[in-house]
């Protein structure tokens, strides 16, 4: 999901696994994003002191650090198949592409402003042309772990 339909969450994000294994106590992993270590109490501040909400919505500043691969790894010693076996869907659906619907096409385009907006650089989200339905990602348009 992290591949096709990136804003279900998954790796940008963070998460919790509960887990009851056979003949062994249950586990539960908590493994949400965390604040950066350059943070601070003052980053969301104006020069008067007050709150800039726009900072903590939008832009670098507002990004939480992942926790969802290291969430994925930790859980990986519960697992029966290797890490390998278990990624390489999403690695050649990001390698080779896929098909994107109207909907998501639409959701890319209605989002262009704010990334060119939020992005020193122009990201891959961004299409000259605009997304279309059906249009295949490009090989090698995320990052491959």
């Amino acid at each position: 999901m992290a591949v096709v339909y990136p804003g279900a969450g998954n790796i940008g994000g963070g998460g919790f696994m509960v887990a009851t294994l056979k003949n062994k106590p249950p586990v539960a992993l908590d493994y949400r994003e965390t604040a950066p270590a350059g943070a601070s109490k003052d980053m969301y501040l104006d020069a008067d002191g007050n709150a800039n909400s726009e900072k903590s919505l939008y832009g670098h500043l507002s990004a939480g650090v992942p926790g969802t691969v290291a969430g994925l790894f930790a859980s990986h010693r519960f697992a029966k198949l290797p890490m390998q076996v278990l990624i390489q869907p999403a690695i050649d659906l990001a390698e080779k592409g896929f098909v994107i619907t109207e909907g998501e096409a639409q959701a890319l385009n209605n989002a262009r402003e704010s990334f060119e907006k939020y992005n020193t650089q122009t990201p891959v989200l961004v299409k000259a042309k605009g997304w279309k339905k059906e249009t295949h990602w490009y090989k090698k348009t995320w990052p491959i772990l």
